[in-house]
């Protein structure tokens, strides 16, 4: 039910999830990559287990939380969404 609530709603107001996210990024594209370009730099991460939804998803959790909460997301579920699930995909393999 909540699903049809928030796409009439977006119907309603002449958007897309996809064209909110646009706005929302669209006065800082480039933050997210300058991390991961640093944390690649300090050996961090692998840049070569980057593709652009792997990148975009410690933001993307954030949103989730953001949009299904309407409340600030805890430092714990920020802990989480960094070294829990984001760092383990990316970090370079041990050899």
């Amino acid at each position: 039910m909540l699903s049809f609530l928030i796409a009439a709603s977006f119907e309603e107001a002449g958007l897309t999830p996809a064209l909110l996210r646009e706005r929302a990024v669209a006065d800082d594209p480039g933050t997210m990559q300058a991390i991961l370009s640093r944390a690649a730099a300090r050996g961090e991460i692998d840049p070569g287990r980057l593709t652009p939804r792997i990148a975009s998803l410690p933001v993307d959790l954030v949103r989730h939380d953001l949009i299904m909460t309407l409340a600030p997301v805890p430092d714990s579920t920020l802990v989480e969404i960094v070294d829990r699930i984001f760092l383990p995909l990316v970090r370079p393999a041990r050899g």
